[in-house]
This record gives C-alpha cells, sequence and structure tokens, in this order.
C-alpha cells in the first residue's frame, strides 16, 4: 500500500527522532527480557529461556519496524499503548509518584510515536489511508 511506505525526505528529516524512538524500544526489549527471564525462573532454566526469547523476539519486531520505517508498528505500538494506559490508574494509590511517573513516560512515548507516525506517513487517518469523497487520496 503507498500509504505505507516512508518517503526518504521526510526519513531524513526525522533521524533523529527515530533513533530516540528505537533507543527507548530497545531499552524496553532489555528491561522486558530480564523482568522475564527472572520471573520465569521458578519454572525452570528451559522455561525461562523459551519465554525470554518469545518476549524477546516480540519485542525486536518494534525496533525493527521503527528502524526500518514501516507503518505497522507505529499502527501497533500506537494501538497496544492506548490499549494499556488504565493499567497505570490500578493501584494508584500505593504509590502514586511512581505511577504518576510510568504514565507521564507512556504518555511521552506515546506523543513521539503518534508524532513520528503523522509525519513519516501523512497519509494514514487512524490506521488507514486517508479518503476523501470515497477515494483515496496522498500527499505527494
Amino acid at each position: 500500500m503507498i500509504a505505507s511506505y516512508a518517503e526518504p525526505a521526510r526519513v531524513e528529516a526525522h533521524a533523529t527522532a527515530v533513533k530516540v524512538l528505537v533507543l527507548i524500544t530497545g531499552v524496553q526489549l532489555v528491561m522486558a527480557a530480564m523482568v522475564t527471564f527472572v520471573l520465569s525462573l521458578s519454572m525452570g532454566w528451559l522455561a525461562a529461556v523459551a519465554f525470554t526469547t518469545v518476549v524477546g523476539a516480540f519485542c525486536y519486531l518494534f525496533v525493527w519496524g521503527f528502524r526500518h520505517h514501516r507503518a505497522w508498528a507505529y499502527n501497533v505500538s500506537i494501538f497496544l499503548t492506548v490499549i494499556n494506559l488504565h493499567r497505570h490508574f490500578k493501584d494508584f494509590g500505593a504509590a502514586p509518584v511512581m505511577n504518576t511517573l510510568l504514565l507521564l513516560f507512556s504518555l511521552g512515548v506515546l506523543g513521539l510515536t503518534l508524532y513520528l507516525r503523522l509525519k513519516l506517513f501523512p497519509d494514514f487517518v487512524f490506521i488507514t489511508p486517508q479518503k476523501i469523497r470515497g477515494e483515496y487520496k496522498f500527499s505527494s
């Protein structure tokens, strides 16, 4: 689909922001892999390695997608972040400062992802190409 390809000029103009998003996603990948490994150690080494491999591969899909400017990576990341925002308010009273910081971080990453998706793929409206009067409209 034409709308899912980023123009080289747009990619070049936003290269630094993409690198920041890739770095943040890479750090999240390492943290998710470590937490998965530690939590699954109680089931044995084989289970820990298997679960860590699955979680690491899933997280790496996003790193790869952001690095190679794939629209699906931005769309899925935005979708998953939005549907998981409610979790920041679960047991909010137990650790309000930490939950507030995590919420702000999540909203910041969501904002960066939305910004890059809008700049790199201007022909997308929500998760589909833009239509005007029943016809697809492309900016270039």
